[in-house]
């Protein structure tokens, strides 16, 4: 370890000597309170998959009290071994994917603090509830308001890559790989431990990020390139020479009001590039040369994504963006966001034309909303990214593809993975739940919030909640918005008081689920004895009997909401009835046999635990064998392919 410390600290100090060049400038006015600024200068060394790195941390305190301790995040040391929290809770699996052996030293990794100084003075520090966080004692109290620089040099080795980060024969995704500072509102620091179940939370701030690798590697990266131009033949290229080891070159980057950078690399010649721009966007796509037939479907989603985000949110801001389509034997990395720079997926076995790389490239691209520009805490309430999220990628599948699959013969909505999800456990943990503390994260993360804001939707009706979600990105953008922000907007915007629609759907574990228990045939047979408002009696013979209808309907669920009931009768007459659903149990009689009965039938409740059993006719819908076979096979096919082995 010490050989591999001083081969990387000998190559990185003539890096550290050369002076950089002036950034360019993204936006004249800040469009994020700048507290966590970085100039960092990486020394990669893929051979060992390890880093070297100093950095510059230029940290405001924005809190409303002092505080003489600062913390750090070293994502990394999540990979250090089996103890770590994040590994007890993830097992070595996540997503799908699973770690390497973990015998094999290769498979772990991560980082460790060599100095920290502030004001010329180094300082100590401890250790927090795993070593996956650094508490740094500072040598004065920072009051709020005044800006401190601290100088950190640290070493990083990345794990092989099963969980966001690491590496994989010729390819390395540098995620969370450096110590990045917490996050202090009030007077409280906001820095968990890595959790299996949690993403991020930081700070904005400006990145100004030196990367020096091996010539003859390609690095796809958040921010923006700043061009070298070759004084020999003019060129411009994105990689400056190392002035001191010709067999190295420098990727000088600069990113402007975001709150985390990443890079990947891997060698140019194992990897393809496409540079287009839409829209005033620079984007560069990295991908396998084995991938080149699914390229023009992740343009056409980036494309598609880039448009509805504008209609419906606000124009992307930043000048660039960075897709890469990773290999599939470091499918860990796929499907992950960061800022100004995305990683989308493709499934290689596809008989099916489902739209996995559409899905992933829409979906990631969303988090730069809901993930980048919104930043909402994602250790406490990861469903204000996820759940928004995946509610933008519903209706973006349904709005430009129409549906989940390429094909005009079968098709499920935009929605579908949501809503099945969902009904598998409706009765999950409030959304407002920590990550790290929800039984059913996947559920209460993704698709129930996209299923509870479908329903705010209906609530509400469509040109309202897409005015409520447009003002909700616009006002909260880099501001950290918590669930009572969008509360706050979306009751101002409808009008509407929303305290029991959060009760039941937000805070709440209950679920909407009304059911038709029973139809049936009542014989009523008419006759006997009448009397008239005279007094008069009369008797009538009692005739045959009249056939009439009954529906027994059933409240199985603990939200209670008036419902419809439509229903078609034998002779043809349609009727709806209303109730107001607050009993257990009701029925409604009708005066001839019901032949077909629906609850809900305007799709006022999206969220309805299970319209198998909101619907009935007298005998169940068939179907040919070919139409079962071929769901049948779908299903099988998504499964495999979502565990890796299609």
């Amino acid at each position: 370890m010490k050989r591999l410390f001083y081969r990387l600290l000998l190559g990185l100090l003539p890096f550290t000597l050369w002076a950089q060049t002036s950034n360019p400038v993204w936006f004249k006015t800040p469009l994020a309170p700048r507290l966590a600024n970085y100039e960092i200068e990486a020394y990669v060394n893929p051979a060992e998959h390890a880093l070297k790195g100093s950095l510059k941390l230029t940290w405001k305190n924005a809190g409303t009290e002092a505080t003489d301790k600062l913390p750090l995040h070293l994502y990394l040391n999540a990979f250090k071994g089996p103890n770590s929290i994040f590994m007890r809770e993830v097992g070595g699996s996540l997503r799908g994917d699973r770690m390497g052996d973990e015998n094999d030293q290769s498979s772990w990794g991560y980082s460790r603090i060599e100095s920290i100084r502030l004001e010329g003075r180094y300082l100590r520090g401890s250790y927090g509830e795993d070593e996956s966080v650094y508490w740094v004692n500072l040598t004065r109290a920072v009051a709020p308001g005044e800006t401190v620089t601290l100088e950190i040099e640290w070493v990083s080795q990345f794990p092989r890559v099963f969980a966001r980060t690491g590496w994989s024969d010729g390819f390395l995704m540098a995620a969370q790989w450096f110590p990045k500072v917490g996050v202090y509102q009030g007077s409280q620091w906001t820095c968990d431990a890595h959790h299996g179940n949690t993403e991020f939370f930081s700070d904005f701030g400006t990145y100004a990020v030196n990367v020096n690798v091996p010539r003859g590697f390609w690095l796809a990266h958040s921010g923006e390139a700043i061009s070298y131009i070759d004084p020999v033949d003019g060129i411009k290229k994105d990689a400056w020479p190392d002035p001191v080891d010709d067999k190295r070159m420098i990727y000088k980057l600069h990113a402007e009001d975001v709150h985390d950078f990443a890079f990947a690399m891997k060698s140019n010649l194992d990897w393809k590039r496409r540079d287009f721009t839409y829209r005033g966007v620079k984007v560069s796509l990295f991908y396998e040369p084995s991938h080149h037939l699914m390229i023009d479907r992740h343009v056409a989603a980036i494309e598609a994504s880039l448009r509805l985000t504008e209609e419906w949110y606000f124009k992307y801001p930043y000048p660039v963006l960075t897709v890469v389509d990773p290999p599939e034997n470091a499918s860990g990395a796929d499907g992950m966001e960061y800022p100004t720079m995305i990683m989308a997926g493709t499934n290689a076995f596809d008989p099916f034309k489902f739209r996995t790389p559409e899905v992933v490239t829409v979906h990631e691209f969303g988090h730069q909303y809901f993930y980048g520009m919104l930043a909402s805490n994602e250790v406490d309430e990861p469903w204000l990214d996820e759940g928004f999220n995946s509610y933008f990628e519903s209706k973006a599948m349904q709005r430009h593809y129409s549906g989940l699959f390429n094909s005009r013969r079968f098709q499920l909505p935009g929605n579908f993975q949501s809503l099945t999800s969902y009904l598998m456990t409706p009765n999950s943990d409030p959304l407002t739940r920590k990550g790290y503390e929800s039984a059913t994260y996947g559920n209460t993360a993704y698709t129930k919030p996209d299923m509870v804001l479908q329903q705010l939707e209906a609530l509400l009706g469509h040109t309202t909640m897409s005015n409520v979600m447009t003002t909700y990105t616009r006002e909260m953008a880099f501001k950290h918005p918590t669930h009572l922000d969008f509360k706050r907007i979306a009751e101002r915007i409808s009008g509407r008081n929303l305290d029991t629609f959060w009760s039941d759907y937000v805070t709440g574990t209950g679920t909407l689920d009304y059911q038709i228990e029973r139809v049936s045939v009542l014989s009523v047979r008419e006759g006997g004895w009448d009397i008239n408002r005279d007094g008069d009696a009369s008797f009538e013979s009692i005739r045959q009997p009249l056939p009439q209808g009954r529906v027994k309907l059933e409240r199985r669920g603990d939200i209670v909401s008036p419902i419809t009931l439509w229903v078609r009768l034998s002779t043809g007459e349609e009727r709806k009835v209303r109730w107001d659903g607050k009993d257990r149990w009701v029925h409604f009689d009708f005066p001839a046999p019901v032949v077909q009965a629906q609850l809900d039938p305007d799709y006022e409740y999206p969220i309805l635990r299970d319209r198998l059993y909101a619907s009935w006719s007298p005998k169940a819908p068939t179907r040919g064998i070919a139409y079962w076979a071929h769901l049948v096979t779908t299903f099988l096919t998504y499964c495999l392919q979502g565990i890796g082995l299609l």
